[in-house]
């Protein structure tokens, strides 16, 4: 999760040493995850990310993680970070 989103915010131009020479930082405080259920053997595993509602200065991301069978995604777990 820690990756995506950094792959997220760099598509923006905001990365690690953009937000030190500001004295920023960026910091995951909490994360909840629901498990639906886990990957089979082979299965492909495919990651979605969504901003969240923001909180004063906490910006929230959601997290998917869902396989893709018979042309249908199904839900393998749900993280809220």
């Amino acid at each position: 999760m820690e990756k995506i989103t950094e792959m997220h915010l760099s598509s923006f131009g905001i990365d690690y040493i953009s937000l030190r020479e500001e004295g920023k930082a960026w910091v995951i405080s909490w994360t909840a995850i629901h498990i639906n259920k886990l990957p089979a053997k082979g299965d492909t595993v495919i990651l979605r990310m969504w901003p969240g509602k923001n909180k004063a200065v906490m910006y929230n991301r959601n997290y998917g993680f869902y396989t893709s069978r018979e042309n249908h995604l199904h839900v393998l777990l749900l993280c809220l970070s």
